[in-house]
């Protein structure tokens, strides 16, 4: 099934990731994260833009006798799901049993989760670029430089 990432929902891929699971012990995290920023240097903007980035990490586990096996594989972008699920399912058949495990909550579902996301744009740094200009030719009749970055992002999590 080939599926158009870019214009799905984050809850849709977490389900389709955990759908292409072959056990049920499997999470998804998915990182949905906007970008806004400037640069400037030597007294004039070279860059601005905007950035949207996907990250998804996959675990899977295993309850064995003497405790519980994991396996994580993450990556940014969601091409490839099937095989960062095979990733993270090889890892964990293949690892030893992990110190650190704990029982997961009981009882949380995905009835809840909504696909709201927090983004960002280049409006968020108005009242810097409006002042770079005023701030370049001050730094030029004063024979300096200026050279900055400012940057503002936001990333929600889906679990």
């Amino acid at each position: 099934m080939t599926i158009d990432h870019s214009q799905t929902s984050p809850t849709d891929i977490v389900d389709h990731v955990l759908s292409l699971s072959k056990t049920s012990n499997a999470m998804v995290i998915l990182d949905e994260s906007y970008e806004a920023e400037v640069r400037f240097a030597n007294n004039t903007t070279t860059t601005n833009g905007q950035r949207r980035d996907r990250h998804v990490t996959v675990i899977a586990f295993e309850e064995r006798a003497d405790g519980t096996a994991v396996g994580i594989s993450s990556k940014s972008g969601v091409d490839g799901l099937e095989e960062l699920v095979r990733a993270a399912e090889r890892e964990c058949r293949e690892s030893g049993i992990a110190e650190d495990a704990s029982p997961l909550i009981a009882g949380s579902n995905n009835d809840d989760c909504v696909d709201d996301i927090a983004t960002t744009d280049l409006s968020v740094l108005s009242n810097i670029l409006d002042a770079l200009p005023d701030a370049f030719a001050q730094a030029i009749a004063e024979d300096e430089v200026l050279a900055g970055f400012a940057k503002h992002s936001v990333t929600t999590s889906f679990f």
